[in-house]
């Protein structure tokens, strides 16, 4: 199930705040907290109000919340001018632009999701979208655990 249809917040929905109507933005962009371990498949953007023109959707990935040390980038791509309101734009994770990464994506808690839109003409609505899904925190996957050696 992806996050978008599960009940587990493991990727925050970016809310700038109540007045914005269902999480629709005009901003050029947003900030999406990672809340626990997961697999990141796919990010897009849900476009809210018809785009008169194309725009570009750059994600990147912050590994520090609210630092540039540690950026990664996620994937950049163009969303086509005439994007009809509720088409979800997506794509998989890459990096560089034109080189495929093995997806998923692993997202750790305090990781941060950072979407900029650029373009889409005047009145352009998008709200960020992903497909991820909840990886259990285990030993196997914690680098603070350590096994030990039997004496």
């Amino acid at each position: 199930m992806a996050y978008t249809e599960s009940k587990v917040e493991v990727i925050s929905p970016a809310v700038l705040s109540g007045a914005e109507g269902d999480f629709a933005y005009d901003a050029a962009g947003a900030l999406c907290r990672v809340n626990q371990p997961c697999d990141l498949f796919a990010v897009g953007a849900q476009i809210t109000v018809v785009l008169s023109a194309s725009a570009v959707l750059t994600v990147t990935r912050r590994v520090a919340p609210g630092l540039a040390t540690g950026v990664v980038a996620v994937v950049a791509f163009t969303i086509p001018s005439l994007t009809p309101s509720g088409t979800i734009v997506w794509h998989e994770p890459t990096t560089p632009v034109s080189t495929p990464l093995h997806a998923p994506v692993k997202l750790d808690a305090g990781d941060e999701l950072v979407f900029v839109f650029v373009g889409g003409g005047v009145g352009a609505k998008w709200r960020p979208w992903f497909e991820a899904y909840p990886r259990p925190e285990t030993k196997e996957n914690n680098a603070d655990f350590i096994k030990g050696v039997i004496v």
